[in-house]
Formats: structure tokens, sequence, C-alpha cells
């Protein structure tokens, strides 16, 4: 067993046996940590219950008397100050305490009894190296592209839909418009495609009337219903004067008037769906063939003829019904 001072010390020249300080404390001191040392006499030794090691040099910074502590590293709070004089110090591995000897600031001098914090210093050095990161999973590559795809096909497929429902909703906006449907009563005519009309009447092959504004041709609808189909002509930029028939007919309803079905609007295609009239028309029978009006006033041969046939109702008639 041998005595050493520790470091701040140096051997007493009055006592061989004793050591005093190189430097005396004043107002501004430090703390060199010596593990594994410690005091067991004093004229006064404090025990307190401390949360950390912070606590514990405070309460000893707080006393001009108090010549270190002692702390363990162990969670417990165990604290003891060191007052008035160090007495029977030691070093042992067996110790679990940390002796902090309070010095002066301007002290040079460096702990020589270290081992408890300061593992790296105590201990071989070890090297440890880590793994490199797993590089990125094809996997997830391949999802992130999968989804990003169906975002995009989606996105497509939305702006698509919706540009051709702008499309269609401006067309129908101008058309109505252009040809008044918005004022079409309720259950008023259906609009045709030109394709179910060319259906219906197989190609526009049997015609069944023709005149100046157009020829009318027999048709089938699908649900059976027999019509006459009206092509007219010469309507081209003449949207105004074909609607004027569409919207009077479809607000008419009288039993001598055959009704308006429908119409058909589309690329430069103006038809009229109407009732189909089995017996045909009733000049056919105001003006039967045959009957040849004669020289003379009106007022001699009735109402005025159309194309050369004496009506058969005269002024008499006519003022009875």
């Amino acid at each position: 067993m041998s005595c050493v001072c520790p470091p701040g010390f140096r051997r007493s020249s009055t006592s061989g046996d004793a050591c005093e300080r190189k430097r005396k404390l004043t107002s501004n001191t430090k703390f060199l940590q010596l593990d594994y040392v410690n005091f067991t006499g004093g004229s006064n030794q404090t025990n307190l219950k401390v949360r950390n090691l912070t606590t514990c040099r405070a309460n000893c910074l707080a006393r001009p008397n108090c010549l270190g502590f002692m702390f363990k590293y162990d969670g417990q709070g165990y604290c003891v100050l060191q007052l008035d004089r160090l007495l029977y110090g030691y070093w042992s591995p067996g110790t679990e305490v940390a002796m902090f000897l309070r010095v002066d600031s301007s002290e040079t001098a460096e702990t020589n009894f270290t081992g408890m914090s300061r593992v790296l210093d105590t201990t071989c050095p070890v090297r440890v190296t880590l793994p490199f990161p797993p590089r990125e999973s094809n996997t997830t590559t391949r999802n992130i592209a999968i989804i990003c795809t169906l975002f995009a096909a989606e996105l497509i497929a939305g702006i698509l839909f919706f540009w051709a429902f702008l499309k269609k909703y401006i067309k129908y906006r101008d058309m109505a418009q252009t040809l008044g449907l918005e004022f079409l009563p309720a259950g008023g005519p259906k609009r045709f495609t030109y394709a179910e009309l060319k259906a219906a009447t197989d190609d526009f092959s049997d015609a069944i009337g023709k005149g100046g504004f157009g020829d009318v041709y027999r048709g089938e609808l699908p649900d059976k219903r027999v019509v006459a189909v009206k092509c007219l002509k010469n309507v081209t930029g003449g949207d105004a004067e074909f609607w004027a028939e569409v919207t009077i007919i479809a607000r008419m309803h009288h039993l001598n008037l055959v009704r308006l079905w429908g119409f058909c609007a589309e690329k430069g295609q103006r038809i009229l769906v109407y009732e189909y009239v089995p017996n045909g028309s009733l000049d056919r029978y105001l003006f039967p063939a045959g009957r040849v009006a004669s020289s003379g006033t009106e007022a001699e041969m009735g109402p005025v003829a159309i194309d050369g046939r004496k009506p058969m109702l005269d002024w008499g008639i006519r003022y009875r019904v």
C-alpha cells in the first residue's frame, strides 16, 4: 500500500504524512473527478438525497467549507458533502463512489483516478461498423410506377369525360338557344337522330307525298308506331323557319291536325316526324278529283278552287257548318 496526494495537492512541508493544497481556494472553483475514491472522515459529512449530479454539485458550491462531494451513478440520489477536512481517503475498485474534489479554477493539475465514467479511456478501442442501408426494392419502384400510371389514367379519363360532356352540353345549349328548345312544353316532341329515321323509313324508300317544302316518307318506329317523316328542303341556315313549324305544331292539339312526334336537326338535315294519317289529307275529300272548276266569279262558283279543283262545300254548306 502506498500513499499519494490527490491532484491539486502536494506533500506538506511540516508533516510528511499530510498533503496541502498547491493553490488556495478562491471564489472561483471547479471540481476534479476522482473515480473509485472515497473519504470516510471529516468534521462533518452531510448525506443528501438528490435527484441528479447537478443538484449535488450545487449544494457543495453553496457552502464555502465544502471541500468536495461524493456521488454514486446508481440512480438512487446518493450524495455526501465533505466539509472542513479531507480524512482517510482511499482508492478501491470495489467502491461505487466518485469523489469530486474542489480546487481553485486556476489549478492546472488533472485527475489520474479514472475508469468509472470515462470508459473509453480504460478499455480497448472497438471499431463499430454499421451495415449500408438496403437498396431500394424493385417492388417498391414497381408499385410507385403502377400507382402513378393508374392515377394518370384516371385523370386523363376524367378530363376526356368532362370534355365530352361539356362539348355535348354546349352543343345542346346552343341549339336550344337557336331553335327555342327551352320554350318547349314538358313531354314535347322527341329528338331523333338521322340514323334512327333512316332505319325507320328503310333509307327513305317509301315516299307518300311531295311538296314545295320537302318530301314525305312512310316509316315505322321501333315501338311499332307508323309515322310520316317530312324531309324539309332548302332550310340550310334557316333554323328560325324550321323551328317555327316545330314550335307551333308542338303546342297545338286538335282533332283535325296531325301531331308532331319528333324532329331531327343533325348535320344540315331538318326533318319532322308527324303522326301518320292512313286516309290521306283532308283536301282529298274537300276537293275531290274530277271536279274541275268552270269559269266565273267567286260568288257564282263558291270558294276559290285549289289546283283547278272545285270544293265540294259551297258557301251554303259552309255557312250551315
